[in-house]
């Protein structure tokens, strides 16, 4: 129940969108009315729906910005499956029929484990009184091996517009992911090195990075500051209205760059395994750790081990 001008209001979130009911401009009213409307819910059972709805409305919107899109995508999918159905009436074996029919096998597995995060919240709620997701075996995933080759970077260098060009020389030097990069403020560039908050860590541990100048960085930040945007825009890499290039608009340039390229098998991604890879290659572990920003140097190992090619010279 939330007020506005004087009156009181029973907010429900559908289809992405707040939707308000009047109930009194008396407060006791309005409370009876409420406790009335959530009472009906109670009794008829929460569905799906109800809870995907709730948690977009309540919890989503704490986390990046990133897994707010992700999110929502799933979201509107394990609704379109599940939705109707009432949480208590959900069992594993529904849970098992998903990840065996889902055509993609990798999403269906990240789907799976949103909608178990979901459940939990509903437990903590009262909604329900167990998670049906628990205990049910996720789809295999086979890791993925693709390491980028020093001549494909190169490739991919000379034939990328002047922005792209920047933007993966910046992502094989600092292993930073794409939404890091595409979100870099002149501003993050200093007397001391390029300041990063990686995304993925800015919402829980906010674990800083300080990229200390080498002349291979120094130049393709130079090189970026020099391209063409706005005298207002506060982004290295701008649009030409000053804001930072979308993600969407990336991808498209990065898709068509691999077509030039006759590299279609590739991943934006894939350059920041080919740089973890390398470091650990040059200079050890605890390197390509710190590189990463990983927790843990299992984390890194788990990363890059299956792109790594062991060189080993004949017996005879």
């Amino acid at each position: 129940m939330q007020e506005k001008r004087g009156v009181f209001y029973h907010t429900l979130y559908i289809d992405g969108k707040v939707k308000w009911i009047r109930l009194s401009d008396i407060y006791s009213e309005a409370l009876r009315l409420w406790a009335d409307r959530e009472g009906a819910a109670e009794k008829n059972g929460s569905t799906v729906t109800h809870m995907v709805d709730r948690y977009v409305m309540e919890i989503l919107p704490t986390l990046a910005v990133k897994t707010q899109e992700e999110r929502n995508r799933q979201s509107q999918r394990l609704k379109a499956v599940f939705g109707k159905m009432l949480l208590k009436d959900v069992e594993p074996h529904h849970i098992a029929a998903y990840l065996d029919r889902r055509e993609s096998k990798v999403a269906a597995n990240r789907e799976i484990t949103f909608l178990s995060s979901m459940f939990a919240y509903a437990m903590r709620w009262g909604w329900c009184r167990s998670n049906p997701c628990t205990g049910v075996r996720r789809n295999t995933e086979k890791k993925r091996t693709r390491y980028i080759t020093d001549a494909e970077l190169k490739t991919l260098l000379d034939r990328a517009s002047h922005q792209m060009a920047c933007i993966i020389e910046m992502a094989y030097l600092t292993a930073a992911r794409k939404s890091d990069l595409l979100n870099i403020r002149l501003s993050d560039i200093q007397s001391d090195g390029l300041h990063m908050i990686p995304g993925k860590t800015r919402d829980s541990t906010g674990q800083a990075m300080i990229f200390t100048f080498s002349t291979r960085l120094r130049d393709v930040l130079n090189l970026s500051r020099k391209l063409r945007r706005r005298a207002s825009s506060m982004y290295l890499f701008a649009t030409g209205d000053g804001t930072p290039q979308s993600v969407s608009g990336f991808n498209s340039a990065w898709r068509r760059l691999k077509k030039k390229c006759d590299l279609d098998d590739i991943h934006f991604h894939d350059i920041r395994a080919k740089s973890l890879t390398d470091a650990k290659r040059k200079h050890g572990s605890d390197y390509a750790q710190a590189l990463g920003n990983h927790a843990s140097v299992e984390t890194t190992e788990s990363y890059i081990k299956t792109r790594e090619v062991n060189t080993v010279e004949p017996l005879f």
